[in-house]
């Protein structure tokens, strides 16, 4: 099942955990997203009362995330105005519905009618200038302003890797639908500045220079830098500078991720760099427009659980490593200048996680359900990650040998 939603409710796995049976693959449950969509869109727009719900309760899994969706509604005090749409005759109805009485954002469960009908109902919003959250990326890629869910892509290429797995002779149901890491928290966000194009050397007077306020705002971060507390760590691309030197840029963005070792500190973070933007935009004149784009708490592992997984993994032990692999291995190491020590042999002693500043949102997942993390030697020790190099052992027998076992 390369990308299932709500395999336990079909009856078609026992657990995610535990699939049984013959089925496996990444898998999840929507519902459990459903609240977290609603919290997002309250943080992008404080300011928010009353959402519209768009969905169908016919289709599989909708009266769940409903029911998750006023769960979150009720804590955040905001007003729900539930729009069912069972079939095409009831797009125009609902929004009918909403120009009479108007929402301050709008969310769309997923299913094929609001698929089908995603042009619409995004242009709609933009004319009724609602902010919208969604489930799905294709949503934001056509117009919307948010969505939250896992990713389609990755869920086909971990089940290119079953795939592979089961045709080696693993069982599909001994294996597990997922697993992962966080260690930091981290709040990201696109920060778009809007200003007016004119000629560079015939009127610049008449122009607001968007890319100015873009590079006022990453110059007054610098400037923060050296007041924040040391575990924070915050980086940035400019994804709109300009199209060519002799106009004027009425467009310009940046995108920033913000972390820190806890979720209130990166927000702490957070606040300021928004601050920052609306005093970029104060200085040059051009509006900006903020777009949360992700964010995660730290992961929170829990000890009974590690002790299981530790005495499993102390039972298994680690890989033979072959003198080809270790050789390899050294050859990889000087090549980044790291210590040519080769593989890890010996099993690590259970202790207490030391938190790195990597980041993942399956921390926001160990917040609320007991989880535990099984790191297996696949890379080799002193070659980082986001470097080629690092994309080599993945290929390799010194990956698939921990991972078979």
């Amino acid at each position: 099942m390369p990308s299932l939603i709500y395999p336990v409710e079909q009856g078609l796995v026992t657990s995610l955990a535990r699939p049984g049976g013959n089925i496996t693959g990444p898998g999840w449950e929507a519902r459990e997203l459903a609240g977290k969509r609603l919290n997002l869109l309250k943080e992008a727009t404080p300011k928010l009362a009353r959402v519209a719900v768009l969905w169908n309760p016919t289709n599989l899994g909708a009266p769940s995330q409903w029911r998750e969706t006023q769960s979150a509604a009720r804590k955040l005090r905001v007003t729900l105005q539930s729009l069912e749409v069972r079939d095409p005759n009831d797009v125009p109805k609902v929004f009918s519905a909403m120009t009479q009485k108007r929402p301050d954002a709008l969310i769309t469960f997923t299913s094929p009618l609001t698929t089908a009908y995603r042009p619409l109902i995004i242009e709609f919003a933009i004319r009724q200038r609602l902010p919208t959250m969604f489930a799905q990326k294709a949503d934001v890629e056509a117009g919307g302003l948010m969505s939250y869910a896992p990713s389609i892509t990755n869920a086909f290429r971990q089940a290119a890797q079953y795939v592979d797995k089961v045709l080696k002779g693993v069982n599909p149901g001994d294996q597990g639908t997922g697993y992962g890491l966080m260690n930091y928290a981290l709040i990201g966000a696109k920060f778009t500045f809007t200003g007016k194009t004119a000629h560079a050397s015939v009127n610049p007077w008449d122009g607001k220079d968007a890319v100015d306020a873009v590079v006022l705002m990453d110059i007054g971060f610098d400037k923060l830098r050296e007041h924040l507390r040391p575990t924070y760590r915050a980086h940035r691309a400019i994804t709109m500078g300009g199209t060519q030197p002799n106009i004027i840029p009425d467009k310009g963005q940046i995108w920033w991720f913000v972390r820190d070792a806890t979720g209130p500190a990166a927000n702490e973070t957070y606040d300021k760099l928004v601050n920052i933007a609306k005093g970029a935009a104060l200085m040059i004149d051009p509006a900006v427009e903020i777009q949360p784009f992700g964010a995660a708490w730290p992961q929170l592992g829990n000890k009974m659980i590690g002790e299981a997984i530790q005495r499993n993994i102390e039972a298994v032990g680690m890989p033979r490593w072959s003198e080809e692999e270790v050789r390899f291995s050294k050859e990889l190491q000087k090549s980044v200048g790291a210590k040519d020590v080769g593989l890890h042999t010996q099993v690590r002693p259970f202790r207490a996680g030391a938190q790195t500043t990597a980041s993942n949102d399956i921390g926001d997942i160990t917040w609320n359900v007991p989880t535990g993390v099984l790191n297996f030697p696949s890379s080799v020790p002193g070659v980082l990650y986001h470097h080629w190099k690092a994309a080599i052992t993945p290929t390799m027998s010194i990956a698939s040998i921990p991972l078979a076992a």
